[in-house]
């Protein structure tokens, strides 16, 4: 498996993270998403977020090398034709959005 190493500092933040959600009812009843000063209070400055949309983006990461290896041996058993795959997440945490 590849290891993915991201320098501290470097992972990009979303371009909107600074950004209030305002009247975005979506991000509304996000706690810390769309919310600068909730993470403020909370002690999540931008360096303990780029911890943790590093985490998020690993476990992503390490889901699809996990579903790579499964289509893989699908296909080498010729499986992969006559096989329906379906993959259902939740929203996720906005990822800082």
């Amino acid at each position: 498996m590849q290891r993915l190493i991201i320098e501290r500092g470097a992972l990009r933040l979303p371009d909107d993270f600074a950004v209030e959600a305002g009247d975005k009812p979506i991000l509304r009843g996000s706690w810390l998403a769309g919310h600068p000063a909730r993470r403020a209070e909370a002690g999540w400055n931008e360096e303990t977020y780029r911890r943790v949309l590093a985490a998020y983006y690993g476990n992503i990461a390490m889901i699809d090398h996990a579903l790579g290896e499964v289509f893989e041996v699908m296909d080498t058993r010729g499986l992969w034709d006559r096989t329906l795959v379906v993959f259902s997440s939740d929203h996720g945490d906005y990822a800082g959005q």
